[in-house]
């Protein structure tokens, strides 16, 4: 089962989601067509000064290298993994996959669990920032200091609620 030529969702389709297709069953049946998140890079995790290093020698967009350079240089006087987590969301991370690395969502209060964009909403990071291109969401969860930093791409097929959610609160 093939998409329809004339479909207007197919240059979406392509831009954001990978085909997968069943095979017939032994009756000759095909039971369903999947449409997947396409990933082009998978989440980078950085939880340790050698995963930046590795990250930062690797092929990345000009304004989170800098970033990331700005926030290590921040950071010097600790040692990176016992102060931050950083995460890299980037086109095809999808919610589920944030829940999955940090066991929470940005999308959902960490006390009470209301989410975005639900009347009584409060976020629980305690800073975001735009930085054209990138979003910063910072959470710090312990009286040590130690935080998850999230850099979000601020781009097509980065799950619509996470933009929806910085767009809105960055911009306060």
């Amino acid at each position: 089962m093939g998409l329809a030529a004339d479909d207007p969702l197919d240059a979406l389709r392509e831009d954001i989601c990978t085909e997968i297709s069943l095979k017939p069953n032994a009756l000759g049946e095909i039971r369903g067509h999947f449409l997947c998140p396409k990933k082009e890079k998978p989440m980078l995790s950085i939880r340790d000064a050698d995963a930046m290093t590795h990250v930062l020698d690797g092929p990345l967009d000009p304004t989170l290298k800098r970033l990331l350079h700005q926030r290590c240089d921040q950071i010097a006087d600790y040692d990176l993994g016992d102060i931050a987590h950083f995460l890299i969301i980037r086109p095809g991370d999808m919610e589920a996959d944030i829940i999955k690395e940090l066991g929470f969502s940005p999308l959902a209060n960490l006390v009470d669990q209301v989410r975005f964009p639900s009347p009584g909403f409060e976020p629980s990071w305690e800073w975001i920032e735009d930085h054209g291109g990138w979003f910063e969401l910072t959470y710090i969860l312990s009286d040590d200091g130690f935080g998850y930093v999230l850099f979000i791409q601020d781009t097509k097929s980065v799950d619509p609620s996470l933009l929806a959610l910085c767009r809105q609160y960055a911009s306060i």
